[in-house]
């Protein structure tokens, strides 16, 4: 599929996905206010750990791989078979830690022991998280990526009404319940989608399973846990930070504008995902690797920088449509938290490069350096700016990150055509 097309389907699904998120957000506001938002932030930060350590953190090599060896039905079926087995295996044993300690678990989430049920209702569903990747990533590394758009559709719709009916009866903790049983009904419409496939079929063949595969999967394994972890812990201290030097109604604001950004990127973050992870994957010459990433960053930071620049100036307008009068406050974290995006979107072409050719050293002392760094610098600018101060280490943090990043890609890539 071209880049055109699929940026297109991509805005296309970015649209439903921004009304879903319009409704939604706007119901939270509504109903719970911007302390509840921040519950929501910790609770989806925790998940994004959980999934990523219920898959191994291998959905981006299944990608990888299945780009590599198109038109060789044998090894894609090994790969999807390993692939299946790893997720089968991992979600079994977090279910069962699940159910073992869930009050303990709540209360380093939540702070509190009664949300024990949604520690225990997450671990029974992992599995249906997992196994939604992995057919969606065989998917786009096969090119099929219409399956993709289609079940992105679906979830922007059953994450609709699922929430509204448990919001308005159970409040912060339907909120909770949809976004953890949203996942399960979207696999059981896929499993629809493929009830003709033979990716179905192969993901049950446990003789097809193969070491090897296993051990080039489980290196994007390790990328993508050490992401999983140091990502969303580094967010977690900066929101506790602000909890314990500000108050809990500020980590809302910096939730809210940190829920714009990835809304209005998202349809530049699903075309890298979906066209550039499997394209970066099949180049075989550094020099059209090198062409395509410069024609991806002058097209994607362009996009980028208009419309941050539409949104910030109509962010009183946005806040009140998202949100409600109560998260005026955060109207000052536009600015920098904008521009920091746009830095965003060019250093994450050297991210995806680094995570298509398996540069697992480059991609995990980038994570790591550039987590543990945000978090130095959102207590230092917070101790000096007061809130406004995330949004200057967010800025600072990808300006940095940028050119390290573009330094390691530079240093492993040859102008030259062979």
């Amino acid at each position: 599929m071209s880049l055109a097309k699929t940026s297109i389907l991509s805005l296309i699904v970015t649209v439903f996905k921004m009304l879903s998120g319009l409704i939604l957000n706007k119901a939270v506001a509504v109903f719970i206010g911007p302390t509840g938002l921040a519950t929501i932030g910790q609770f989806k930060s925790f998940i994004q750990i959980c999934m990523v350590l219920g898959q191994g953190g291998i959905n981006a090599g299944i990608t990888k791989y299945c780009a590599e060896s198109y038109g060789d039905e044998d090894k894609i079926n090994s790969v999807v078979s390993t692939s299946f087995v790893i997720g089968f295996t991992l979600s079994v044993v977090i279910a069962i830690v699940f159910n073992l300690i869930p009050q303990y678990i709540s209360v380093r989430v939540f702070a509190s022991p009664e949300y024990d049920y949604i520690i225990r209702t997450l671990g029974a569903v992992l599995v249906f998280y997992v196994f939604n990747t992995y057919f969606l990533s065989v998917l786009n590394g096969l090119g099929n990526t219409t399956y993709w758009f289609k079940v992105n559709i679906v979830q922007s719709v059953i994450s609709i009404i699922l929430t509204l009916v448990l919001i308005v009866s159970y409040e912060l903790k339907g909120v909770l319940l949809a976004l953890i049983l949203n996942q399960s009904l979207v696999f059981l419409y896929l499993l629809f989608l493929l009830k003709n496939n033979a990716i179905l079929v192969a993901a049950k063949r446990i003789d097809l399973v193969d070491k090897d595969n296993a051990r080039k999967l489980l290196k994007f394994g390790l990328m993508a846990l050490v992401s999983a972890i140091v990502v969303p812990v580094s967010h977690i201290v900066i929101r506790d930070y602000m909890t314990n030097e500000l108050d809990s109604a500020s980590v809302g604001y910096w939730q809210g504008v940190w829920y714009i950004s990835s809304m209005y990127l998202m349809v530049l973050t699903s075309t890298l995902s979906v066209y550039y992870l499997p394209k970066f994957s099949s180049l075989r010459s550094k020099y059209s690797i090198w062409l395509e990433v410069k024609k991806g960053i002058i097209i994607f930071v362009l996009i980028a920088c208009v419309l941050g620049y539409l949104i910030y100036l109509l962010r009183e307008y946005v806040i009140i449509i998202l949100f409600s009068d109560k998260f005026h406050e955060m109207s000052v974290l536009f600015k920098w938290q904008l521009s920091g995006d746009v830095i965003k979107i060019a250093s994450w072409f050297f991210g995806y490069l680094m995570l298509a050719k398996a540069k697992v050293k480059s991609f995990i002392f980038c994570e790591i350096f550039f987590s543990i760094l945000f978090v130095i610098l959102s207590i230092y600018f917070i101790d000096l700016f007061g809130l406004v101060g995330i949004t200057y280490a967010y800025f600072i943090n990808y300006v940095i990150y940028f050119f390290v990043s573009f330094f390691l890609v530079f240093s492993e890539l040859s102008f030259s055509p062979e």
